[in-house]
């Protein structure tokens, strides 16, 4: 239906989780449970703030969204169809977009 929901106990540790492992006092590890293998950084950028880091289309970028689109399956096991990672090329600042098929 297109609406946002807050995610509930069991779709945040087994479907669209993330796990965060701190480096250091300014910078992170963060993995999503649905993709693992796709590495994100977080890092304090020059004006102290935060953001993800991570590549989008074999591109260095800042990442600005993500959508996951679940097709079925349970609470516990959904049925991740795919992710699309939203941002900015950290280079050139052209948006960038990546679809990345599960199934």
């Amino acid at each position: 239906d297109g609406k946002k929901k807050k995610l509930n106990a069991l779709q945040s540790e087994f479907g669209y989780g993330l796990s965060i492992t701190a480096d250091s006092t300014d910078s992170f590890q963060m993995n999503a449970v649905a993709f693992p293998t796709q590495n994100k950084r977080i890092l304090q950028n020059t004006r102290k703030k935060f953001e993800v880091q991570m590549k989008i289309g074999q591109q260095n970028c800042i990442l600005h969204r993500v959508y996951i689109r679940i097709t079925g399956g349970t609470a516990l096991s959904p049925e991740v169809a795919y992710i699309e990672f939203f941002g900015r090329s950290t280079e050139t600042g052209q948006a960038v977009a990546e679809k990345v098929d599960l199934q």
